[in-house]
This record gives C-alpha cells, sequence and structure tokens, in this order.
C-alpha cells in the first residue's frame, strides 16, 4: 500500500514538473534588442582603411508593448463617401488592438485641424474614442502640414519612457492649404519628430498622394509607408501596423569610440553627432525605436595611423535604451581597435668567451608597451641552435626579466651569435617588429684539460725513448765493425763536502769513516 502511494506521488511530480517545462518552453521570449559589430580587414597597416559594421535588431517574441500612438486622419472633402466610412472603420479596428497600458488620441484634418489629448485606453476612453471617429464627416480643403504638428505637439508634450511615440498618417491627397508647401519642409518637420523619437507611419489611398514623400517622412521616422489602392484595404494596413507594435527597444542610441590612432572618414548614414573628448572621436546615432524583427545598421570607415587590430575583448562601442518595462539598458559592444609592441628591451650575457662544457648565463628583460595583455613565446639561439624557448604572459605595460642558464658542451667551438627573439612565429600584430630581437656574440674554446696534457706527455716520452734506443743500437754496430771495444763507462764517485770547512772528505776504509783532510773533522757513514 505504501509503495502505491509512493509512486503515484512522484507520478504527479513528474507530470507538474511536465507542465512546468512545457509552460516555460511555451512563454515567448521577452523584447530586447541584439546587437553585432563586425569589421574588415581585422589588422590594418599604418595608412589601410577599416570597414566597421554596427547592426541592431529587435528580437524576442511578438508580446505587445505600451505604446502611445495619434492616429491622423484625413477628412478633407476628397475623402467623402465611402473613403470616410472605411477609414473610420479601420482606425476603430485598431484600437482593439490597444489596451490599459496604452495611451492614444486622435488628429483630423480638412483646412481645420482637430486635436485630442493622450489618455490610457480604458474601456470608457476607448469607447469615446472610437465615438469621436465615428463622428468625423469629410469637406474642406487639406492641411497635412498642420496636422503632423499636432500630432508631434501632442506626443512630446509628456512621453513616457517605456512606450514608443508613433504617430500614423493618412491622406488621400496633396497638402494645399493654406498653401501648396515644398517637400523640403515636411522633410524638416519629419527630422524634428525623429529628433523627438516619434516614429511615423504613413498610408496612401489612392494615386493621388505625394507617394515619394510620403515614403520618406516614414523612413526618416524610422516607420514604414503603406500604399492602399482603395479604401477597403486601408482596414488590413491599420490591423498589421497595430498587431505588430511590439517593441524590442525604444530610445534608442549608438555611441562609437574611435581612438586616437584611428581617424574617422565616413559612415552610411548621418550621425545624430561628433564631438571629441580624450583624443578620441565620439560618433553617434540616435535610432529611436526598434520593433521585434526589425533591424537598422550603420557601416562607416577609418584611416589607421599606425599598425592596428581588433580585440574581442575590448569595448569603444555602446548601445543604450529603453526595455519595455521602462528599465535603462546598455550593450556593451566589441570588437574594439588596439595596438600592440612587444620589446626585448636588453640581453645580458656573461661570460661572452668560455671554454666549451662550462655555463653561459642570461638575463633578458621583456616589455609589453602594447595596450592589452598578451601571451608570446622567447626563444633564444646559439647560431643555429635552439637553447632555450618560453612562454611568458604581459599585462599592458609591464616588463619582465628571465634568466637562464646554457651548458655549452652540445655545440662545437666556434664564434656565434646569441640571438633573443620574442614572438618567433609572429603570432601577434604589432606595429614595430624591429625591437623584437637581441644578439651577443659568444666565443666557445676546444678544451685543454689535464688528461690532455698527460697523454701529450706520454707521447713525447715514448718518443725520446725509443729514439734513445734506436741511436745506441746504432753507435754500438758501427764500433763493432771498426774493430774496436767500446771503452768502459767511467762511474764517477760521489763527492762528500765537510759541513766545518767545506773542503772534500776521504773516505777511511779501515776505520769505515770519512774525515776531512783540511781541518781533521771525522763523519759516520
Amino acid at each position: 500500500m505504501k509503495l502505491n502511494f509512493a509512486l503515484t506521488v512522484l507520478l504527479i511530480l513528474l507530470f507538474s514538473s511536465f507542465l512546468t517545462s512545457l509552460a516555460s518552453a511555451q512563454q515567448p521570449e521577452f523584447p530586447h534588442i541584439e546587437a553585432v559589430k563586425t569589421v574588415s580587414p581585422t589588422a590594418i597597416n599604418e595608412g589601410e582603411l577599416v570597414t566597421v559594421k554596427i547592426t541592431l535588431k529587435g528580437a524576442g517574441g511578438l508580446i505587445l508593448t505600451p505604446v502611445d500612438v495619434v492616429l491622423i486622419l484625413d477628412r478633407s472633402g476628397s475623402m467623402s463617401g465611402k473613403k470616410i466610412i472605411d477609414a473610420k472603420n479601420a482606425a476603430i479596428a485598431f484600437l482593439n488592438f490597444l489596451d490599459e497600458k496604452d495611451r492614444a488620441a486622435l488628429v483630423s484634418y480638412s483646412h481645420t485641424i482637430s486635436a485630442g489629448e493622450l489618455t490610457y485606453m480604458t474601456l470608457s476612453n476607448k469607447e469615446k474614442l472610437k465615438n469621436e471617429i465615428e463622428s468625423l464627416n469629410a469637406a474642406g480643403r487639406t492641411d497635412i502640414y498642420n496636422a503632423i504638428v499636432a500630432a508631434i505637439q501632442i506626443l512630446s508634450a509628456n512621453p513616457r519612457e517605456n512606450a514608443p511615440s508613433v504617430a500614423i498618417l493618412l491622406s488621400d491627397g496633396l497638402h494645399n492649404w493654406p498653401t501648396p508647401l515644398p517637400d523640403s519642409e515636411f522633410i524638416a518637420l519629419a527630422e524634428q519628430a525623429k529628433n523627438k523619437d516619434i516614429i511615423i507611419y504613413t498610408i496612401g489611398l489612392g494615386r493621388d498622394v505625394n507617394e515619394p514623400l510620403l515614403k520618406q517622412i516614414a523612413s526618416i521616422t524610422n516607420g514604414k509607408y503603406y500604399f492602399a489602392a482603395t479604401s477597403s484595404e486601408l482596414k488590413g494596413i491599420y490591423e498589421e501596423i497595430g498587431s505588430k507594435l511590439a517593441f524590442a527597444g525604444t530610445k534608442i542610441e549608438v555611441s562609437e569610440h574611435i581612438p586616437s590612432y584611428l581617424i574617422y572618414t565616413e559612415a552610411s548614414k548621418t550621425p545624430y553627432s561628433i564631438s571629441s573628448s580624450d583624443g578620441e572621436t565620439i560618433i553617434k546615432w540616435k535610432i529611436g525605436s526598434l520593433k521585434v524583427g526589425e533591424e537598422w545598421e550603420v557601416t562607416y570607415t577609418a584611416k589607421a595611423n599606425k599598425a592596428i587590430e581588433y580585440d574581442s575583448q575590448t569595448i569603444q562601442c555602446y548601445v543604450q535604451y529603453i526595455t519595455a518595462v521602462g528599465a535603462s539598458a546598455i550593450i556593451n559592444l566589441p570588437p574594439g581597435a588596439i595596438w600592440n609592441d612587444l620589446v626585448l628591451t636588453s640581453q645580458v650575457v656573461n661570460p661572452t668567451e668560455v671554454t666549451k662544457g662550462n655555463i653561459i648565463h642570461v638575463n633578458i628583460t621583456v616589455k609589453n608597451d602594447g595596450l592589452t595583455r598578451k601571451s608570446f613565446k622567447l626563444s633564444s639561439f646559439c647560431g643555429n641552435l635552439k637553447i632555450y624557448e618560453n612562454e611568458l604572459s604581459l599585462n599592458s605595460n609591464e616588463a619582465k626579466t628571465i634568466s637562464f642558464s646554457w651548458n655549452t658542451s652540445n655545440i662545437e667551438a666556434g664564434t656565434y651569435n646569441l640571438t633573443s627573439i620574442v614572438d618567433l612565429y609572429n603570432e601577434i600584430f604589432e606595429v614595430d617588429k624591429t625591437n623584437n630581437i637581441a644578439v651577443t656574440q659568444v666565443k666557445i674554446y676546444e678544451q685543454t684539460g689535464s688528461a690532455l696534457f698527460i697523454v701529450l706527455l706520454l707521447i713525447m716520452v715514448s718518443t725520446v725513448t725509443v729514439g734513445g734506443s734506436i741511436g745506441y743500437l746504432k753507435a754500438k754496430k758501427k764500433i763493432l765493425k771498426a774493430g774496436l771495444k767500446p771503452k768502459p763507462l767511467k762511474i764517477e764517485k760521489p763527492k762528500y763536502l765537510c759541513k766545518v770547512c767545506g773542503n772534500q772528505l776521504i773516505y777511511d776504509v779501515r776505520f769505515k769513516e770519512w774525515r776531512c783532510k783540511v781541518c781533521g773533522k771525522k763523519y759516520k757513514v
């Protein structure tokens, strides 16, 4: 019974864990910004150009985030009949995508402008706004410019950090009130909206619209242009816009800090600002907002005034934005440009002249004059013979002295260059490779020890002995051949001197003693 109960509890726990995992897997990822920075080439010499590309993408699930929206509806005379009916139905359909965390307002225009205020889309406020839309009638001329001005004023009066500001402009014709305006006036207005982080979606209804201008307004403000050939297409367009108001981030700003050893040349998108600080050139782009699935990209070029490479651990680009919940976020975006310079500052060899088999002591000092920590090999050679190698790591501006001893028994006698090299295999891209080497001349002499001396002495003795014997035999043969007897060798008796007077002593056989014949001093044998 107890066993069955335990199995039942275990199955319940397992099933509960499975449901939790399933729910977690089905929950969409929260909207956010993803950023990538790429460079080509990653290492350049002095005078060469590098191309840098920064790409931002709205990522995450299509979770509708808070938004502030102004609907700019055309109620000029050309909108009468089916056009105004379909336009009102489309705007009301859009409101169904908003909830209590969103705010909305209505600006309607002909030759007069009617502007409301942003209100939260509670059920009562939403109904009130729908009634305002339903009450619109088409009549009069067309003042598109001041309708946009009114929308910008409403959205910039009380902006929210976590809610992007959006305007949706509908037009079926050209601006003609109070007088026609050049496109440049509208472009300047769009730039003003962009600087206030306002996104403008534009909808052109019919063939009488200024489509290039509407496209440009949308492009400048990071919005989108839609074309509706007939008013029956409006509802689908408004619903598409409403269903995609999932913003991954708002108030997005990219700051690229270009160091003094790079000179900025040009960019594919005009920067919001260019400034200088502590030798750096700081370039900023204001993106505004990005919806989930949208991308933004800029490419710029710079010229190197020394050999540089891009390091994956160095940060010189920063992306700041506001999340859907109103929190500030920052992305530190590598890689960054650096330069490297490893310097072999000194080599001390002691002694520089030795007999083969003796020890040479070597002290080498290496410094990292570059900007980042580097790992590399230090290699030493005597002639072509590698006598030392070691892996080193140095921080920026760090120096280290390496000492080693070398037994010279493994090399022939002679004069050599003792050469030490930093980064022998050129694994590090450096500003200057000429300071990576040090050379010291050393002399190795052949051995002349006691063993060799004994061998030479034996050879000399042997030569003298053999040579003397041969000479004696030759002389004896010559005497015998002449019939002469060889003279006996005369043996000299040893001479002893008196210690008193210094005269020669004579030997007295009878008394078996030596005596001085001058002073008479006697000496026992």
